[in-house]
């Protein structure tokens, strides 16, 4: 009985690590070369940082190097175990602000820069610096942590053994925005979310969109930004419920689970499964806009007579500018 079991449970420690090493390469696979090889590297040590950029954009280094330890202290406030150092690559060779972290081999965050312009999603931030890198370092602070029967993986397979990195996209991407918006800004802190949600509701398509649907990205609308406007629902009930706990609590939990199983921990931790909380975050959602709804209703719209009195005003100076 005794060899069943070994050799059931040897099975389950074979599977497990296969799913990490696949998950590896697939992110190994899926990054480009980030900096092009000529550019003149120079590197800026902090304590949890080692600041990698491009020598012609010494201010950008030096920005964030003042930044990155007061992001670092907001965000480890909510955990209890993060890595000694974090590589943080800095590379200016996109005009679409973004970024990406990942523990394979090592905790790497790579940023690009680029502050969002007005019809971004990403527009409605505070503090750019802040929600950038503290989205960042939130997936790194998650993906860290193994507990139980997962420790001894990662003594034979290294860093790929990281149990959170296989969660569902909902997850992984719902606690960073959440997490990013702790100051005031971030995307639960945004008009342009707000206002996506509100078209959901007013069309009647919330209740269609499950759990499952989150954490495709696919060409419908709002296609990939899916698992970031729920996910960070879902995290948001959460911590209401729980408070800023919650965070820590949960990837401590599934740290030690085989993937993919992941009701257990919120159960324990909040009495529903994950599909429970979504229900309960949309259904505040759809009150919220209920009674924005009754409000924006209740303001006389604008009057036509103003606008074209402005036109004709603008049409007057113009006039004087250009005869």
């Amino acid at each position: 009985m005794q060899n069943k079991h070994s050799r059931a449970f040897s099975k389950i420690l074979f599977s497990a690590g296969m799913a990490f090493v696949m998950a590896a390469v697939f992110l190994c696979e899926s990054r480009g070369q980030e900096a092009p090889s000529q550019w003149d590297f120079k590197v800026i040590e902090t304590p949890h940082f080692r600041i990698i950029y491009n020598a012609k954009q010494q201010e950008l280094g030096d920005y964030y190097a003042r930044e990155v330890e007061n992001v670092f202290a907001k965000v480890a406030a909510y955990f209890t175990e993060w890595p000694s150092k974090v590589a943080l690559v800095l590379t200016d060779r996109t005009d679409l602000p973004n970024g990406y972290a990942t523990v394979v081999p090592y905790p790497l965050i790579v940023l690009y820069p680029v502050v969002p312009m007005a019809n971004d999603s990403l527009s409605g931030f505070r503090n750019w610096g802040f929600e950038l890198l503290g989205h960042e370092l939130t997936h790194i602070m998650s993906f860290v942590p193994t507990r139980d029967f997962v420790t001894p993986l990662r003594y034979v397979f290294g860093s790929i053994v990281a149990p959170n990195l296989l969660m569902p996209l909902w997850w992984k991407e719902g606690v960073a925005v959440a997490l990013e918006s702790v100051d005031g800004g971030g995307r639960l802190n945004s008009d342009y979310q707000e206002s996506l949600l509100r078209a959901f509701v007013l069309e009647d398509r919330l209740s269609e969109i499950s759990i499952a649907d989150v954490n495709e990205v696919g060409a419908e609308w709002p296609e990939g930004l899916k698992p970031y406007l729920f996910g960070s629902l879902i995290w948001k009930e959460l911590v209401e419920r729980k408070g800023g706990k919650v965070f820590d609590n949960l990837v401590l939990a599934q740290s030690g689970r085989i993937p993919y199983l992941i009701n257990d921990p919120v159960k324990e931790e909040v009495g529903l499964n994950y599909e429970g909380v979504y229900r309960e975050a949309l259904a505040k959602i759809v009150e919220k806009v209920k009674a924005d709804t009754a409000t924006l209703s209740a303001v006389a719209p604008s009057k036509y007579e103003e606008v074209a009195k402005r036109r004709k005003d603008v049409e007057k100076i113009v006039k004087v500018i250009i005869p």
